[in-house]
């Protein structure tokens, strides 16, 4: 039943055999075996006793299942808004969802009004619920129609109309007296209503504004604007402050540019949660597992355009293997306050809380490297020698090097901001200043010590003076590289982080020397720390450093 070639399955395709095992080892021999798969090597042996009409038990045809309402029957009003249909179905592998040729033509005719999406989630027991939503931002009279959708995967094709009728609004309606007297006291009770219709049209236009200046850049002519981002940037030196300041001006890169369809979101699988919003698990073109960030449902428009401004800066910083990479942005629905940002999906999560939870297994085990083309092989210990640990600041400095070199400021750099793929490659995420900018970064650090902010990892001229450069990032850096070999230790335990901390870093105080480093790798630490900015040692000077001390560790163990 299973053919025993010695290929291995690319790292990617685990992610659905895993996921499977949870319905059923058969469905995931099944995937196995249509993806062109010829051996799965940590599963192999639950599936000798599958029986040869595995594939039959497998299969299951499409089936519709109401999430809305009547399946087959709408009833709108004329002029109604945000109205939809929405067609579902189940089944294994997961059905192909579509709407037939005369929909999809009606539906292309009326691009103004009407949009349709794609969801695709996963149940407990192997089958997938995929649904095909079809919203009308305004319904008019010629939506009075049919509506096909059509479901098909290898077992099965399946149809199932849905029948929309609108009522129309009437012509000549007859205005007598108690219809004027009804209308006049519907007036005045709905009035309130009138009022948050009009905000919310305010807010519409400018969404509107938004989605524009996002997709196709904003003019440096535009005085307003610039006297708006100046002063929240003044902060910066001249020359990043321009870099900042061109990146509004810039049009969003249109391959960057994802239509619903490309991206599929799993609500109920959340990364992680954050001020700024919320991580999803997802897939892009529903095979490449990708993190999609967005804003809550209720976020203001400052926390949007924190987050539409880290997307302009990574879109500018580009590909880097230790920058975690933009996949793409979903902008459809940018105009009514929602953007779902795909980036790259690394599985082992962030830095931090790895060494936290491996911090008892350094130099435990030698068999990493043997097995390492294997993904959760049963009983498999992590291995965190020195040199892992050296290599893991290598990478990062060797982010902050390219970072740098574009005259881009991290202002975040943390073990919590560093995330690792399925490689252990080290990866630089989350832009801090790039957000911080639109939340105005100044009046929070200087006017009040209540809001949170990164305090352990600022340098003295940032938290006295509100200097932002590339030197704070390496002072940031030194308290990352503390982390690290502190296995995940949050620095200046016992300290206190209000106001009087500034002087207690002007009075020479510094992290203590980790457990896990040597005086070498203090040192390092400590030139990142130089009270004065100009003399610490830089990220070039860093990269080789480590880079050096990372060869001489991994020689002992050789």
């Amino acid at each position: 039943m299973v053919n025993n070639s010695l290929s291995i399955p690319p790292l990617s395709a685990y992610a659905d055999l895993i996921n499977n095992l949870e319905g059923s080892i058969t469905c995931a021999q099944y995937i196995v075996e249509v993806n062109g798969f010829h051996q799965w090597p940590e599963y192999k042996r639950w599936c000798t006793s599958v029986q040869e009409n595995y594939l039959t038990e497998c299969l299951r045809p499409p089936g519709f299942i109401s999430t809305d309402g009547p399946e087959t029957a709408k009833v709108f009003n004329e002029l109604s808004q945000n109205q939809h249909i929405a067609c579902s179905v189940h089944g294994v592998p997961p059905p192909e969802l579509t709407w037939d040729g005369d929909t999809t033509s009606y539906i292309a005719s009326s691009a103004e009004r009407l949009e349709t999406i794609q969801i695709r989630e996963r149940a407990t027991d192997g089958s997938w619920m995929v649904q095909r939503r079809l919203t009308f931002t305004e319904v008019v009279r010629t939506d009075n129609r049919v509506y096909t959708c059509l479901a098909k995967n290898i077992a099965s094709n399946k149809t199932q109309e849905y029948t929309l009728t609108v009522v129309p609004i009437p012509d000549n309606p007859s205005w007598t007296t108690p219809t004027l007297v009804s209308t006049g006291i519907a007036l005045a009770l709905l009035f309130p209503a009138a009022l948050l219709l009009l905000c919310r049209r305010k807010r519409a236009i400018k969404l509107g504004k938004m989605h524009d200046d996002f997709k196709y850049g904003r003019p440096l002519d535009d005085k307003q604007g610039e006297k708006k981002i100046k002063r929240r940037l003044s902060f910066l030196p001249s020359e990043i402050y321009r870099i900042y300041q061109n990146l509004n001006a810039l049009p969003f890169p249109k391959e960057l540019q994802l239509t619903p369809s490309r991206l599929t979101l799993n609500k109920k699988h959340i990364l992680g949660r954050g001020e700024f919003g919320t991580v999803y698990m997802g897939l892009l073109d529903g095979i490449i597992p990708t993190a999609i960030k967005t804003v809550t449902d209720d976020s203001d428009d400052v926390k949007l355009n924190a987050l539409l401004s880290e997307v302009k800066v990574m879109a500018f910083v580009g590909s880097h293997t230790n920058v975690t990479q933009l996949l793409g942005v979903q902008l459809v629905d940018l105009r009514k306050g929602l953007v779902y940002v795909a980036v790259e999906y690394c599985s082992l999560g962030s830095l931090k809380e790895y060494l936290t939870k491996h911090s008892n297994e350094l130099g435990t085990s030698g068999s990493f490297y043997k097995f390492q083309d294997y993904v959760d092989r049963p009983n498999f210990v992590q291995p965190l020698f020195l040199y892992e640990l050296l290599r893991w600041c290598h990478q990062v400095s060797n982010a902050m090097e390219f970072l740098g070199s574009k005259k881009i400021i991290h202002g975040d750099l943390a073990a919590r901001n560093v995330l690792l793929d399925n490689n252990f490659v080290a990866k630089v995420s989350d832009f801090g200043l790039s957000r911080q900018m639109f939340n105005n970064y100044k009046q929070s650090v200087v006017g009040s010590w209540d809001t949170p902010l990164p305090v352990a990892w600022l340098s003295i001229e940032a938290l006295r003076h509100l200097r932002f450069s590339i030197q704070p990032d390496v002072w940031a850096f030194g308290v990352f590289m503390w982390e690290v070999f502190t296995m995940g230790e949050t620095p200046y335990i016992g300290i206190n982080l209000g106001p009087e901390f500034v002087q207690y870093l002007e009075d020479g105080h510094r992290l203590e020397i980790p457990e896990q480093a040597t005086k070498e790798i203090y040192g390092l630490m400590m030139k990142c720390w130089t009270y004065a900015p100009t003399n610490r040692i830089s990220f070039q000077q860093l990269s080789i450093e480590l880079l050096r001390l990372y060869g001489l560790e991994y020689m002992k163990l050789a």
